[in-house]
């Protein structure tokens, strides 16, 4: 007996209302009864009985063969099914087709889905599945499988289960709601968007203006903007939960959010998007925050949305990087064209819309007007220009670890939507000067297993991506990540690890999407499939690429223009009366320039008009003077005649590519796994690169004299181990050196009788940094070492590191002392002398401190920041304006302390909106000579030996001690 018809409870905690009128229906159809013509499981029928074989068949005696003179199989229909109601389906095909669907389609097909594609295998037998959620009412609804083809196929072991009646759900618990106050007159503009998006088909830019609204947060109103999100109508269609992106104004922030999208979760296919998200964050790859939330718009429950971060520095902070640009590729020359598709059929128009995609960043106002951001964007716009046009070099500008990782995790859990040009996501890494991807928009509605691996790509195009594996060094890390992840006990003990997470998620979709749990067989079989193709990775040819692009674009006729992939025009410099402008056409036909505007909209003919010929291998280019500064610019070309079209003049210029690493080494031994600089007196007046897969090895009593701005940068791990008779020195003799940088990408760096005495930070345009010393992502172990007189942000900056320090000198200092940004540590034994600002400061960071000496500092002794904890013992604390603080959601213990001299002992604040409220327990001090002893917030705390003080109101804490510095 296959049928079953009963009541559909869930067994749940309290904070959510029981749904008793909802309704399941499940069926299963293997074949193995019939009734005349149907196919009879209990007392449902299912017609076309006559494609009953014994063929072949997974369960039982027969499945359903289908072919030309039957090409539909076992057919099921539901009578009145109503808006929001849910059908499931699965069936198990027999391997060696790849074509035969299962349909689930409404009375006229009205609405039709589709499963075309294999989620799970099992032997000789592949499982697709399909889900139709109701957008409207309908009078009948059928499920049937169909074989368009010739060919005979077998299908086995039908499952239809039917949900009816689900209701939203209600919960209680507000950490899951997301409440949106839309006015009605903006609702009817958002209603009329919507209407035109679905006639034109897409969700052009013009429909994506922003409008005001608000939201709750802890019980009051807070202002947002609210727009339309997406680019196909999926997220406008579907009943009424359309997709919308939401920024919140002021200096509040949604669970640490400032702008994020909500959606329908089948556009990212429910939990496999959320899944993925999870699996990048645990292996350290940069991803949005992505979760489910109960939306109610205007108090009417509208079910679950998901929720997914947009792009800004929270995101970064939230995982533990420094802020730097986030950038892509403007696909608005993409969008173009396919709403011309879309409204006049056929084939979308190739034409060159990656190579004329404008980089753009996010935030782009916010870019513009910071000076450390626009340099920093310049950089990472020149490392996009070498991605696109396939540098080889890609060492240079992409951190090939995280890359190769981030791949290789697409690979495993087939998430290979984001790939898209246009969809790819980058973050510009200050520290490090590279790419690093972000993932995101991993899955469409419809997931597929895995096909083929991304480094043995077999598409006829070559992309961006597969000139990342024409580096040998780039693919054998890649193939190291896919033999790790693609174990079956790596996905298992990662399920067991966010097990509760998983519940909790799969536990607000049940209510109203119930069998949307996660599909771990679907992610065990891609790793079955990534293993199989690793065993012939190295046996298969390499595949023969053409990354040469001649007359790629030479059979194209073209016919229509998309502003957006044509005429690019950038300010290469400009004064107030003067400006260099330099134009780029990549339309396939010459284009005439002739006219411009200084104000929107007021066009002003050229003098002279000239001319740009067509794209051919690259843009034909041309830089152009100008007594003037113009906004627009006004071309015609043959095919359009007289009809202006017009382009905006970037407001980014555009930016020559960077490239300056000299891995030459004259001054040292090099040999197959070391750098060895022997004990010695060097001057270096231009920067050191020692490349990775090295160890660099300084020998005791070296002197090195940093001079001209000259940094010494390592990338890979580090020895210097001086003595107290012979330490090594790095110093500068005309005050100008530029520092030491360290990236020994998760290896050792061992620094003892180290003395790093009047250096700065080197910075130029192209890469700025922080600190006179510093490391990124390393083991670092510090003893014996001093770090004086040196002028920058930070005499010793760790980002990243897990490190010990130990008999430590900081002193003489124009800003901050020691910063460790996102690190695990401890600091013992060591003193803090006279530092501009903070004697210590760490963000996002668990540190403790013991035995230490701090005295003087312009701000703050101990700063914790950013979600830090901080343990404090033995320590003495003298002559700083605050000489603990605790900040933004940090935990800060201390026993034994002395502090005196200090304009405040202790503060306890919050300073940046998407953390909170701070605290500061504080078990046995002597505190005396202060003119206050503490700085409270509203809701922080301090427990000071056993009395809890908690801040009753908002101030500046700024303000408040900015007159005892």
């Amino acid at each position: 007996m296959k049928y079953t018809f009963f009541l559909f409870i869930l067994f749940v905690s309290s904070c959510i209302s029981i749904n008793d009128d909802s309704k399941h229906f499940h069926l299963d159809c293997s074949g193995e009864n019939i009734s005349e013509d149907n196919f009879k499981e209990g007392s449902e029928f299912l017609s076309n009985s006559i494609c009953r074989s014994n063929d072949f068949s997974r369960t039982g005696s027969f499945s359903f063969k289908l072919n030309k003179q039957q090409p539909y199989g076992p057919t099921y229909k539901f009578n009145s099914v109503k808006k929001g109601e849910i059908i499931y389906s699965s069936v198990w095909r027999k391997k060696g087709v790849e074509k035969g669907k299962l349909i689930i389609a409404s009375n006229q097909n009205i609405q039709y889905e589709s499963a075309e594609y294999v989620v799970h295998e099992e032997g000789d037998w592949e499982q697709m599945k399909c889900s139709f959620i109701a957008n409207q009412d309908f009078e009948s609804v059928s499920i049937y499988l169909w074989n368009p083809t010739e060919n005979d196929i077998y299908f086995d072991d039908l499952k239809i289960d039917f949900y009816q009646n689900i209701k939203k759900p209600e919960l209680k618990s507000e950490k899951d709601i997301l409440r949106i106050n839309i006015p009605s007159d903006v609702m009817e503009k958002i209603v009329s968007f919507r209407n035109k998006a679905i006639e034109q088909d897409i969700i052009s830019e013009d429909l994506k203006s922003y409008f005001k609204a608000s939201i709750d947060l802890n019980g009051e109103k807070h202002p947002i903007s609210i727009r339309l999100k997406g680019d196909w109508v999926d997220h406008v269609t579907g009943g009424d939960k359309w997709s919308y992106r939401i920024k919140i104004g002021g200096n509040k922030t949604y669970q640490g959010m400032k702008k994020f999208s909500i959606q329908n979760p089948s556009t990212r296919s429910f939990m496999s998007e959320w899944f993925a998200h999870r699996l990048f964050e645990k292996e350290d790859i940069l991803t949005t925050r992505y979760q489910f939330k109960v939306v109610y718009i205007n108090g009417i429950n509208m079910g679950i949305y998901a929720l997914e971060e947009h792009f800004d520095k929270r995101l970064l902070e939230h995982r533990k990087r420094r802020e730097g640009p986030i950038v892509k590729f403007d696909e608005s020359g993409v969008w173009q064209a396919r709403k011309f598709q879309k409204k006049n059929g056929g084939l979308i128009k190739k034409y060159p819309y990656l190579e004329s995609s404008e980089i753009l960043p996010f935030s782009e106002k916010r870019t513009r007007k910071n000076e450390v951001l626009l340099n920093q964007f310049m950089v990472a716009k020149s490392h996009m220009e070498r991605y696109r046009n396939q540098d080889e070099n890609i060492e240079e500008f992409i951190d090939i670890d995280k890359m190769a990782r981030f791949l290789a995790l697409c690979d495993i859990t087939n998430a290979t939507h984001g790939l898209a040009w246009h969809n790819q996501r980058n973050y510009f890494n200050p520290v490090k000067s590279c790419l690093e991807p972000i993932a995101f928009d991993c899955f469409t509605t419809h997931k597929m297993l895995h096909d083929e691996l991304i480094g043995k790509s077999n598409d006829n195009d070559f992309t961006i991506i597969d000139a990342l594996f024409l580096y040998p060094k780039f693919e054998k890390i890649y193939v190291n990540y896919l033999n790790n992840f693609s174990k079956e006990s790596f996905f298992r003990d990662f399920i067991l690890d966010i097990n509760s997470e998983i519940k909790h998620s799969e536990f607000l979709l049940s209510h109203e999407y119930p069998m949307h749990q996660l599909d771990v067989n679907y992610f065990l079989s891609n790793c079955n499939r990534v293993r199989e193709k690793l065993l012939d990775y190295e046996k298969l040819p390499r595949k023969i690429l053409n990354t040469e692009k001649i007359e790629i674009y030479k059979d194209v006729n073209q016919d229509v223009i998309f502003s957006k992939a044509a005429l690019n025009v950038y300010t290469v410099k400009s004064t107030l009366n003067s400006s260099d402008i330099q134009f780029e056409n990549f339309l396939l036909s010459k284009v005439e320039v002739v006219g411009y505007s200084i104000k929107k909209n007021n066009m002003i003919f050229l003098p002279n008009s000239f001319f740009l010929d067509g794209y051919g291998n690259k843009a034909k280019t041309v830089v152009k003077s100008f007594d003037f500064k113009p906004k627009e610019i006004y071309y015609k070309t043959a095919f359009t005649k007289d009809s202006l079209i017009k382009i905006n003049v970037s407001d980014f210029s555009n930016t020559l590519s960077f490239s300056d690493k000299d891995y030459s080494l004259t001054s040292f031994q090099v040999n197959k796994d070391t750098v060895l600089l022997k004990k010695g007196d060097y001057i270096f007046n231009n920067s050191v690169f020692v490349p990775r897969d090295k160890i660099l090895i300084i020998e005791a009593g070296s002197k090195i004299d940093l001079r001209n701005n000259a940094r010494f940068v390592s990338y890979s791990p580090v020895l210097m181990n001086g003595t107290k008779e012979t330490p090594i020195n790095f110093y500068s003799s005309d005050k100008k050196g530029g520092g030491v940088v360290v990236f020994p990408e998760n290896g050792k760096v061992s620094l003892e009788h180290v003395n790093f005495l009047d250096l700065s930070d080197g910075n130029n345009s192209n890469w700025i940094l922080t600190g006179a010393v510093t490391v990124y992502e390393g083991e670092v172990s510090i003893s014996n070492c001093a770090f004086s007189d040196n002028r920058c942000e930070d005499a010793l900056n760790l980002i990243r590191c897990n490190f010990e320090m130990d008999s430590s000198l900081v002193s003489n200092t124009k800003s901050d002392g020691f910063d460790a940004d996102f690190c695990y540590g401890s600091i013992s034994n060591c003193n803090f002398i006279n530092t501009g600002n903070d004697c210590v400061d760490f963000s996002g960071s668990t540190i403790s401190i013991s035995n230490c000496k701090i005295d003087g500092s312009g701000d703050k002794g101990i700063s914790g920041g950013e979600n830090s904890s901080l343990t404090i013992n033995d320590c003495v604390i003298e002559n700083t304006s605050i000489a603990i603080a605790s900040k933004d959601m940090s935990d800060l213990y201390v026993s034994n302390v002395e502090i005196s001299k200090c304009s405040y002992a202790l503060a306890a604040y919050q300073k940046k909106a998407e953390f909170g409220p701070s605290k500061i327990n504080i078990k046995s001090s002597n505190i005396e000579n202060l003119k206050t002893p503490y700085l409270v917030e509203l809701n922080s705390e301090i427990i000071l030996e056993g009395k809890k003080i908690v801040g009753q109101k908002t101030f500046d804490i700024d303000s408040m001690y900015k007159p005892f510095k």
